[in-house]
C-alpha cells in the first residue's frame, strides 16, 4: 500500500500491485461514508485503475445482525467499456475480493 488516508469521505487510497514483471497503480477516492450502530460503510471510486478499467465503485458494508454477529458485504460495480473484457476480468476481480475472506476471519477472531 502506497497511501491510505482512511475510510472517510475525500480520503485517498493508492495501491501498488506487483503483477508478474510489472507494477500497477490503483488509486481510489472515498466518495461516501455512513456510520450508525446498525450499518457502517464507505464507498471507494477508482481514479487511476489498471486492466483497462474505466469505472470502479466499491461499497464496503458491515451490517450488524446481532451484538455478536455482523455481515460483511462488498458491493462492486466496474466497467471496461467492452463486454468481453468485463467478463474476462470478473474472475480476477472476484478473486481479489474473495481473498480477503480468510483475512477477515483471522483478524476478527483475534479481537473477539
Amino acid at each position: 500500500m502506497e497511501r491510505f488516508d482512511g475510510c472517510k469521505k475525500d480520503d485517498q487510497v493508492i495501491l501498488k500491485i506487483n503483477l508478474l514483471l510489472t507494477k500497477l497503480t490503483w488509486s481510489s477516492l472515498i466518495t461516501a461514508e455512513n456510520d450508525t450502530p446498525e450499518d457502517w460503510y464507505f464507498v471507494d471510486e477508482g481514479v487511476e485503475m489498471p486492466f483497462g478499467l474505466r469505472f470502479w465503485r466499491h461499497k464496503h458494508r458491515v451490517i450488524e445482525v446481532n451484538p455478536l454477529h455482523s455481515l460483511i458485504i462488498d458491493e462492486i460495480s466496474f466497467d471496461t467499456g467492452m463486454t468481453f473484457l468485463n467478463y474476462l476480468l470478473f474472475p480476477f476481480l472476484w478473486g481479489m475480493i474473495f481473498y480477503r475472506k480468510p483475512l477477515y476471519k483471522k483478524y476478527l477472531s483475534l479481537i473477539s
